[in-house]
């Protein structure tokens, strides 16, 4: 900025108010997506690589995909799409999540594809936080999870899991969590990095404590189909103690 000759500079020193970080200064690069990156490097440089860091399958896209994507290529669907998705994607997935979740009340209004999970969760945390607001998360956690509540202007706050009760998501310890500025809690069933499967009680009592203290709950579960043994999924969103 230019100053004329008639407002000359000032000569006092005053306090500089300190700027407020930027989001982005907040968040880190996962420890995960680090690894991943020296993986990808040595692979490009020939060498042998068996990749454990993340859920990318060791298969490719099916054929029949492939056939469909390039059919609808050719018929000329490669525009702009209302903003909430496909309708008879969302007409799909409604009745996927009905029939295989359990969730007897949604259809397409409740539906709102994204690009993947993180997406999901950074529109959904962008949704439902203020600056400062609190998010109960398992500690480990997928480390994305953690920075799209930072980028939202939210606090994670991790509830630590450990391998002598088999990783359980304790209902007690997120309570004792719980503080006048937590907003939510994230529930991730098959959990990852752990592969802790919840349990029905325990859906069940978080579902009954996020009702009570009027808080919101964001489930991710994106490995409900990677169940071994006689294991099996809960929806929390399907268990009668969610009902508002």
């Amino acid at each position: 900025m230019r100053l004329s000759p008639a407002h000359p500079p000032s000569t006092e020193t005053e306090p500089r108010v300190p700027a407020e970080p930027h989001p982005l200064d907040l968040v880190s690069l996962g420890k995960i997506v680090q690894i991943r990156e020296q993986l990808l490097a040595a692979a490009a440089q020939g060498k042998k690589v068996y990749r454990l860091e993340s859920g990318d399958p060791s298969f490719s896209v099916a054929p029949h995909v492939l056939d469909a994507i390039d059919a609808a290529a050719r018929a000329g669907k490669t525009h702009y799409v209302p903003n909430d998705g496909i309708p008879q994607l969302r007409e799909a997935l409604a009745a996927k999540v009905r029939e295989q979740n359990g969730l007897a009340g949604v259809t397409a209004r409740d539906i709102f594809v994204t690009n993947g999970a993180m997406h999901a969760l950074y529109t959904v945390f962008g949704a439902l936080l203020e600056p400062g607001d609190e998010v109960i998360i398992p500690d480990p956690m997928w480390t994305e999870v953690a920075e799209n509540i930072r980028l939202a202007g939210g606090v994670p706050v991790g509830v630590t899991l450990s391998a002598a009760d088999d990783f359980a998501y304790s209902p007690e310890r997120v309570a004792a969590a719980i503080t006048p500025r937590t907003r939510a809690i994230f529930v991730n069933t098959p959990h990852n990095p752990t592969g802790a499967i919840l349990p029905r009680e325990t859906l069940a009592a978080i579902a009954t404590i996020a009702r009570e203290r009027g808080l919101w709950v964001v489930s991710d579960e994106a490995y409900e189909d990677l169940l071994y043994g006689d294991a099996k999924h809960f929806s929390i969103g399907s268990l009668p103690e969610a009902d508002a």
